[in-house]
């Protein structure tokens, strides 16, 4: 079989490239153990990339985007550029016809085994499953990557408003905010002059970004009235992220997920005909954007294996870089569930 293995980065994100292909080769040699696998490496780049990733990779096909680097993390210019240099891997293997895809980011350490095991879910029950994906550790270093979500809310939340150990004052003044919000959408409605109905427009988005910054200061700043098991009992709901999705889960686990990363996943061609960008305007992550744009409406299934996981090398708030050690429990009651630790990380020097 073919598998084309996609991997995106810009020049400034090459530090641990050399790692990453280390820990790919790992997982071909294992995975070629029990079946013939013809790989092709497929590294898309900026053109301040090109040199290095030569240097670092010789054999693979080194695809160059004409977009900068630049903007904030997250933000819409950077995820562009993530979309595009991913966009370019994807149409790539199509162009070579492999059997699959393999994705992997440039700061993601696959485990030996997970090339294997992906593999292996792509053909459970007759291929259920369209894109198969090794959790691991997010950007801080916390939560793992898999877990509820939906179409209006591509990640659900954690913990609802009222799990939270928010002030009362505060709750107030949320209430307060959505009073507003529907007197001026009653306004709209009876509004007959064109200007009044822009002042109401107005002041409509700027209650939304009211209503969005409270969000966010509810999430960062107000802690669970308890656990997730405790809070699960009282009234089950599907949460957002791998660790309150699906608690106390880990070794020998694969779990149906409503949304993926593309820090390790395997697709088949069905997935890999609809990877495409088309429309994405960089609000929200290109991850998410397949999963819900292209992926989902075409009933594709995902799942999520905590069998395998996968390392973060993270950049914290001082810019030093660590690896999210994620691995799983050794011993005692809690034997076999996720666990990370933060290592330092220490990198080849390609120059």
């Amino acid at each position: 079989m073919k598998i084309g293995i996609t991997i995106a980065c810009t020049h400034s994100y090459l530090f641990a490239l050399p790692e990453v292909l280390n820990r790919v080769d790992s997982a071909l040699y294992h995975a070629n153990q029990y079946r013939e696998i013809e790989a092709v490496k497929i590294i898309s780049t900026d053109a301040n990339g090109v040199d290095k990733v030569k240097k670092i990779c010789p054999e693979a096909i080194i695809l160059e985007t004409h977009l900068k680097e630049g903007g904030t993390r997250y933000k819409e210019q950077a995820n562009l550029l993530i979309a595009d240099l991913q966009g370019r891997g994807f149409q790539k293997c199509r162009e070579l016809k492999v059997d699959f895809c393999w994705t992997v980011e440039a700061d993601i350490l696959v485990p030996h085994n997970a090339l294997d095991i992906m593999l292996t879910m792509l053909e459970f029950d007759r291929g259920y499953y369209d894109v198969a994906f090794c959790t691991y550790p997010s950007q801080s270093g916390s939560m793992f990557l898999g877990g509820g979500g939906s179409y209006r809310s591509p990640i659900n939340e954690d913990f609802t408003l009222e799990e939270r150990k928010v002030p009362k004052e505060r709750l107030e003044y949320f209430e307060k905010l959505k009073e507003d919000k529907e007197a001026k959408l009653k306004e709209l409605e009876e509004a007959k002059e064109d200007e009044e109905k822009k002042e109401i427009v107005k002041a409509l988005r700027n209650l939304d970004e009211e209503l969005a910054e409270f969000n966010k200061e509810v999430k960062e700043k107000y802690a669970p009235k308890d656990n997730v098991f405790k809070l699960n009992g009282e009234k089950w709901r599907k949460r957002g992220w791998f660790d309150t999705t699906f608690p106390a889960i880990g070794k020998g686990a694969v779990l149906e997920s409503d949304w993926t990363g593309l820090g390790c996943n395997l697709l088949t061609p069905r997935a890999l005909a609809l990877a495409s960008f088309d429309g994405y305007d960089g609000k929200g992550t290109q991850d998410l954007f397949l999963n819900w744009k292209r992926w989902k409406p075409a009933n594709l299934n995902f799942c999520v294996i905590s069998h395998a996981v996968c390392e973060h090398v993270i950049t914290d708030s001082e810019g030093k870089r660590q690896v999210a050690f994620a691995h799983h429990e050794l011993e005692g009651e809690c034997k076999g569930h996720l666990r990370i630790e933060l290592k330092p990380f220490v990198g080849s020097d390609i120059g």
